[in-house]
């Protein structure tokens, strides 16, 4: 189930605390905020993730009866019954004082043993403001995102599981929403912390109310900015792509990559999976500036910033610029650049002043300019 099970019966919650305190996994779910994540292992181990530790494993041993009480609580909460043919959870919770958790589980006989995963939802918006004080992004950062907002350019947000693209976009449109703009939100899961008035939440519902639907619905209800949570799959791809380009600038969504090339190329894919293309010129024109979140030894932090200038046909690739670049990302791009500098040396017999010119070239130029003379 997509949606957040809420307005938990009394007696269901008190289970469900009894069998967290049981299996001695309450107070990090409840009380530690450094942990992020819980995950009981079908070897019955137990482990934590903290901020900046990454998996912490804790003392004990899983009970498999007591997990799978916990499981099937849950599940008869979900509208679902677990048995041998039906083995899987996947739901989202709000528990006492409205902390919010995904929750993934499995139970035999596809598993040894009962296994879950418990990810905590940030319960605290950060905003921009935040980010600077903490160190979590730059001033140049800082000032690149605010003017892309105040622009209305339409922004992405890339990174991997657990690197903080919901909690980037939420900050991110803390500004469009101090603004006062009309905000339409479309999400799977209700993640976005908006508190505007002028907002309005829309919820896809498997079944009932799908992602294409409520794109479509949106265009039509005079939206100043667009927000969709994650995109998934072709359909809500197009739509949201067709949205940019007609006339709705400003827009703001978060897609599962490593980089903007690899965002925009996720989405080519899922687009020509619907539709037999893969919009490369149109993504070009709709995406303005891509926001790479990534995650290092357990540490979050902001990893690139470039700007799509549009899509040149003529040799297939993306016009990308870099805007800001973290120094943890940094060491990797100067290797690639001294390789394709390299490269280019013995290829053409250039001097040392043209290799200077290059060297303040970007590695995006760099790789359209071997492109263009190995051609």
């Amino acid at each position: 189930m997509s949606n957040y099970i809420g307005h938990i019966n009394a007696t269901a919650e008190r289970n469900i605390n009894k069998y967290l305190k049981d299996l001695d996994i309450y107070e990090d779910i409840y009380s530690n905020e450094d942990v992020t994540e819980v995950a009981i292992n079908t070897n019955k181990s137990i482990y934590a993730v903290e901020r900046g530790k990454g998996f912490i494993k804790r003392e004990g041993i899983s009970n498999n009866e007591k997990l799978i009480n916990l499981l099937k609580t849950l599940a008869t909460l979900d509208n679902k019954q677990l048995t041998d043919k039906n083995t899987n959870i996947s739901t989202h919770l709000i528990l006492t004082g409205g902390k919010k958790v995904r929750i993934e589980g499995l139970i035999p006989p596809v598993v040894e043993n009962p296994t879950i995963n418990i990810r905590k939802h940030s319960a605290f918006l950060i905003t921009l403001e935040e980010y600077l004080k903490s160190g979590f992004i730059t001033k140049e950062a800082y000032e690149i995102l605010s003017n892309a907002i105040n622009n209305k350019k339409n922004i992405l947000v890339v990174g991997g599981t657990n690197t903080g693209k919901t909690t980037m976009l939420n900050a991110l449109i803390h500004i469009a929403d101090k603004n006062g703009e009309r905000l339409i939100t479309i999400e799977e899961v209700p993640e976005l912390q908006v508190s505007g008035d002028n907002v309005n939440r829309v919820q896809t519902i498997p079944g009932v109310f799908n992602p294409l639907q409520a794109l479509r619905y949106c265009m039509r209800a005079t939206p100043e900015r667009i927000v969709f949570g994650e995109i998934r799959e072709g359909e809500s791809a197009y739509e949201f792509i067709n949205g940019l380009n007609s006339g709705h600038p400003g827009g703001f969504s978060t897609i599962h990559a490593d980089d903007g090339l690899g965002a925009l190329k996720k989405l080519e894919t899922y687009i020509n999976s619907t539709h037999g293309k893969p919009m490369s010129e149109e993504i070009g024109m709709g995406i303005d500036i891509i926001v790479t979140v990534k995650m290092k030894n357990f540490e979050r932090y902001l990893a690139s910033i470039d700007i799509c200038e549009g899509y040149n046909k003529s040799i297939n690739q993306y016009k990308l610029k870099n805007l800001y670049l973290s120094n943890k990302e940094g060491s990797f791009e100067q290797e690639e650049k001294e390789k394709l500098i390299n490269y280019v040396k013995e290829k053409l017999k250039i001097d040392d002043i043209q290799v200077n010119i290059l060297q303040r070239k970007s590695l995006e130029y760099l790789e359209e300019f071997i492109l263009k003379i190995r051609n």
